[in-house]
């Protein structure tokens, strides 16, 4: 399944994110058939926000070096040892005008010690809304005490972009930034931002991220004006016009209604 549209020749121009820099998606211009399609990806990066991807943009997304911190990726601690991604398997892809998500389920499988713990699954959905990606990850079957962490897009310090996350549910609210020594293809060392939360049993965690020319979107903080969250659903009603985006899971559905300055 693929979410494709034409990025008009006069965005491109304008696009900030043009060279080595990742073109983020706003309302226009995803294609979402990488690594959900093929259902394989690099182990440590998150699939489903990597999907909506602006064509006729150069892709220079790059991931950090093997032994530095993970950009982009969703990851599951059990007893300290934390899990990387192997295969995945899709949930379904969709757009309507402005936005578009795409979402995924894999088993977390860890590097260190018994390879998989039992009954362990995460789902994963990402919502592109505007300059945002909406991430949601739900957790099931994960053992007491245990912990999720969630990074962002990796970027170096001479490069003009600002990356963001922030917890909005089943995470604590600001991110750590952790370097990332080795770099990535487009610089030569790079800052990610991280995020954790607690897990055990069902959990769900809920996060906008950004990616944009410096100075950025704003505070991601004043992006969302509600969200509400259980293991069933998730709700955001957007702060910039009331717009809302419903998740809900067992099968995995997402709806968005425009906001009062869409309608």
């Amino acid at each position: 399944m693929s979410i494709s549209f034409d990025l008009p020749a006069a965005d491109r121009a304008r696009s900030p994110y043009t060279g080595c820099t990742r073109a983020h998606p706003r309302t226009a211009g995803w294609s979402g058939t990488r690594g959900l399609a093929a259902g394989t990806r690099s182990p440590g990066r998150e699939d489903t926000g990597s999907a909506l991807r602006p064509s006729g943009v150069l892709d220079a997304d790059r991931p950090t070096a093997p032994g530095n911190v993970a950009d982009n990726h969703f990851s599951v601690q059990v007893r300290g040892r934390s899990s990387v991604r192997r295969r995945i398997h899709p949930l379904g892809a969709g757009h309507g005008d402005g936005w578009g998500w795409a979402a995924s389920w894999h088993r977390p499988v860890f590097t260190a010690g018994p390879p998989m713990v039992p009954g362990l699954r995460v789902e994963s959905v990402t919502v592109a809304y505007g300059p945002y990606e909406l991430r949601v990850h739900r957790v099931a079957g994960a053992p007491a005490g245990s912990r999720v962490t969630h990074t962002g897009w990796a970027t170096g310090p001479d490069q003009p972009l600002v990356s963001a996350l922030h917890g909005l549910h089943g995470r604590g609210p600001g991110p750590q930034t952790l370097r990332a020594p080795r770099g990535t293809a487009c610089t030569r060392w790079a800052e990610v931002p991280r995020l954790a939360g607690a897990a055990g049993g069902t959990s769900v965690h809920v996060c906008p991220a950004a990616l944009a020319a410096k100075p950025g979107p704003g505070p991601l903080a004043d992006a969302v004006g509600e969200v509400v969250a259980d293991g069933t659903q998730v709700l955001v009603v957007w702060a910039d016009g009331g717009a809302r985006t419903r998740i809900r899971f067992d099968p995995v559905r997402v709806t968005h209604t425009a906001g009062r300055a869409q309608a």
